[in-house]
């Protein structure tokens, strides 16, 4: 009886509002203490029984959302703080036994664990659910029960990181009036030219390793430039910078030896013999030193070849030539501007 007149007021109430206020939370508030003092003094039932019931009844009002809000606020807030310190009073760890106390000790530091890792789990329900079968897909995959054999962990479990919203990226076509390719074994990039409306070329045997298929990139940006129509065509290889991760200085000259001969060579080659004007810009897009195998702030070096002008300035690439030069970019987006309108 209580629950149905106070429905009808504060519904009559809350109605009269465009908005929720204040008060309006501070009133449901009052009336869930009272319904939860009326069912433990009067009805013999759990105080959380009558607040509960006032719950419902509350949800069925205008308002709800609006109270719900600030229910939270006050509740991590104020009330959950303090029913964990009336269990806590409660306790009387002398009596505890030594297996009662370690279980909390494990339950704490799990619950502390689940929290941080819960916070680099995918909010989206798909993904989360996608990690969770992949452990029953892989735990028992032939490769796995082989690396067990070995003494080596096992692969079991897929884990995505990096996911988020889609950058708002100009489309490159717009932007620059130029048609453009992007050509890379690495995700990353592949992503950039999906925001940035570029068309992407998948070239078999690239695999972003010492070992990628160079000849594969260069041929496709010779055919994306001279049979298909392209304006610009972006050719990322990915060796050197692996090989700066891995700390091998051999294996990363080696790779930018292979950048050199069979990338940039191969290009120039068929677009010299091609008779067509072109601008070439070489450079990476951070530092690896394999002093510190992971990516440093520093600038980069970078050069530009048109072939419409004579080779004039520095004529070796390399970062201590280019530290030389008066040709500094600090707004480093805007090198790309440059490139096509020099």
């Amino acid at each position: 009886m209580i629950g149905f007149i106070f429905y009808k007021v504060f519904k009559k109430w809350t109605d009269q509002a465009e908005k929720g206020l204040r008060r309006h939370a501070i009133m449901a508030f009052v009336f869930c203490l009272l319904m939860a003092y009326v069912a433990e003094k009067f009805f013999g039932v759990a105080d959380i029984t009558g607040a509960f019931i006032a719950g419902l009844i509350i949800s069925n009002t205008s308002k709800s959302d609006f109270v719900l809000k600030k229910f939270d606020t006050m509740s991590y807030m104020l009330l959950s703080p303090v029913f964990f310190a009336s269990i806590g009073l409660k306790v009387e760890l002398p009596k505890m036994s030594t297996a009662i106390v370690g279980f909390a000790v494990v339950l704490t530091i799990v619950a502390i664990l689940t929290k941080i890792v819960g916070e680099y789990l995918p909010k989206d329900l798909v993904l989360l659910d996608m990690m969770k079968k992949s452990y029953e897909i892989l735990k028992d995959h032939p490769i796995n029960v082989e690396r067990k054999k070995q003494g080596l962990n096992p692969a079991n479990s897929a884990w995505f990181w990096g996911a988020g919203t889609r950058p708002a990226l100009a489309s490159f076509e717009e932007k620059t009036g130029k048609k453009g390719v992007m050509i890379s074994a690495v995700d990353l990039l592949k992503g950039i030219a999906v925001g940035a409306d570029m068309d992407r070329i998948i070239v078999e045997g690239a695999n972003g390793g010492l070992h990628t298929n160079y000849e594969g990139k260069a041929d496709a940006a010779i055919h994306a430039l001279l049979e298909d129509g392209y304006d610009f065509a972006y050719v990322h290889v990915e060796a050197p910078d692996e090989m700066g991760h891995m700390g091998s200085m051999t294996d990363k000259i080696t790779a930018i030896e292979n950048v050199d001969g069979r990338v940039v060579a191969r290009i120039t080659e068929a677009m010299d013999q091609s008779g067509e004007d072109y601008r070439l810009m070489i450079l990476p897009d951070h530092p690896t030193p394999i002093c510190v195998r992971t990516h440093t702030s520093e600038p980069v070096p970078y050069m530009i070849y048109d072939s419409r002008k004579a080779i004039d300035g520095i004529h070796t690439y390399n970062e201590k030539e280019a530290a030389k030069s008066t040709c500094i970019w600090k707004d480093g987006y805007r090198l790309i501007d440059h490139l096509l309108e020099c």
